[in-house]
């Protein structure tokens, strides 16, 4: 069957390849796509004109700013400097999460020393953010909590657990079994499904683990029925006492894995803790370079936000504060007054120095990090039109046409298929009353 299709399929593919087929289809819609994004553009350009251009207009100029790519270009050592932040905050998170368990543990010395952990985190947490704090060592705090942990003696008495849960486990079974008797069937299966069930635990316990399991039943759900059923029962409140010192037991099983899994914690975070602190200056210097950079970046998106209003970026010998300090501040929803400026070039040694050879296409922000070493640090914007590449998708130049520019157009083209389709589009029909 399939040698008697497969000519059929090559036929069919060598058919869409050499005109009307897969290629085509694609061509025509790219086409589609970019002169959808000329309509975009130009709907864009109405907001901010409250007209569509006039019917002679040259778009790939008056549209340019809807339809350019921007590209930042920051200095070449702002990617390290944030891998050595994004490196520290990582280690700090293990060194919180590794130690976050010792917060269950009710012991007033334990607690005391988790608490100064606690302080000196928050206080690492400030210097990965850049600002200048004095941090202390917590390497013997976390030795200590070490200490304190192991003294309880986990895996000790974990071990001593064993013959606990053999009895708790007996008793259960035994409460059940007992309880069978004189009581309803739907009772007695409640029952007999909790005993089936602790008879397997009580073997797997004591070495004699059966060779085939049975079917094992939730005792919380089987209890629960057998309340529903008599909760003023003998069966009922003596299984229900079984079960809650059998719980306790499984509590404190529970109990002492957690605090063995703390104890492999402590003894990583220490290893963790040892390279954190040594790498604390220069994150701090990391930190202070990558918070400046954002600042300038800030800038840099209040300057691109200049020219989509006004144009084209400021000229050469601009006073770039002026133009800058109203894009730092704020208002609120209860309309109070948030001025970042003075906060945000604090970052800086001062107002950084704006260059641009041409002002509608590029520009270069030049600063200094407030660090000790005063580190070199820079961004530059340039505009990239992107009308000639959206213009390749077509096989006849646009034709853009205007009987009233404050109310339509129309635009038409043709693809790069092999029958030149005619692609074109309009502004988005409103219906009335929408």
């Amino acid at each position: 069957m399939l040698k008697k299709i497969l000519p059929f399929f090559l036929v069919f593919v060598m058919g869409c390849e050499q005109g009307g087929g897969f290629r085509d289809i694609a061509l025509v819609r790219q086409a589609k796509r970019e002169i959808r994004r000329i309509r975009n553009a130009i709907e864009e350009y109405k907001l901010d004109h409250n007209c569509y251009p006039s019917e002679n207009s040259d778009l790939k100029v008056l549209l340019s700013p809807y339809l350019c790519k921007f590209i930042y270009s920051e200095g070449k050592d702002i990617a390290e400097y944030t891998s050595v932040v994004l490196s520290s905050r990582s280690n700090l998170d293990q060194l919180i999460s590794g130690l976050s368990g010792c917060a269950r543990i009710k012991d007033a010395e334990i607690e005391a020393i988790y608490d100064k952990i606690q302080s000196a985190f928050k206080l690492y947490e400030q210097l990965l953010s850049g600002e200048q704090v004095k941090t202390f060592s917590i390497s013997q705090d976390i030795s200590k909590l070490q200490e304190l942990v192991s003294k309880i003696k986990p895996n000790e008495l974990k071990s001593s657990l064993g013959d606990s849960l053999i009895r708790a486990t007996s008793l259960v079974v035994s409460a059940t079994d007992k309880s069978i008797q004189g009581v309803s069937k739907e009772e007695a299966d409640h029952l007999k499904n909790i005993k089936s069930t602790f008879e397997y635990y009580n073997s797997e316990l004591s070495g004699k683990k059966d060779s085939q399991r049975p079917e094992l039943f939730d005792p919380g759900n089987e209890l629960k029925a057998l309340k529903e059923l008599n909760p003023d029962s003998n069966a009922f409140q003596s299984v229900k006492d079984a079960l809650a010192y059998y719980n306790n037991i499984k509590g404190l099983e529970s109990y002492y894995d957690f605090l063995i899994t703390l104890i492999k914690d402590i003894e990583r975070s220490k290893k963790i803790l040892s390279m954190f602190e040594a790498k604390v200056p220069g994150d701090l210097k990391a930190a202070r370079i990558v918070q400046a950079q954002a600042v300038l970046r800030r800038m840099a998106d209040a300057l691109r936000d200049y020219k989509r209003k006004e144009g084209s970026f400021p000229n050469p010998d601009v006073n770039i504060e002026a133009v800058l300090h109203p894009y730092f501040v704020e208002t609120t929803v209860s309309g109070e007054r948030i001025d970042r400026w003075e906060s945000s070039v604090a970052w800086l040694t001062a107002v950084p120095t704006y260059k641009t050879t041409n002002p509608s296409s590029e520009f270069v922000l030049l600063a200094q990090a407030n660090n000790e070493t005063k580190t070199p640090i820079s961004i530059k914007l340039t505009v990239q039109n992107e009308w000639d590449n959206i213009v390749s998708a077509f096989a006849v130049p646009l034709t853009y046409t205007t009987l009233d520019s404050s109310q339509a157009y129309f635009i038409k083209t043709r693809a790069k298929d092999t029958g030149n389709s005619f692609i074109t589009d309009r502004p988005p029909v409103v219906k009335k009353g929408a």
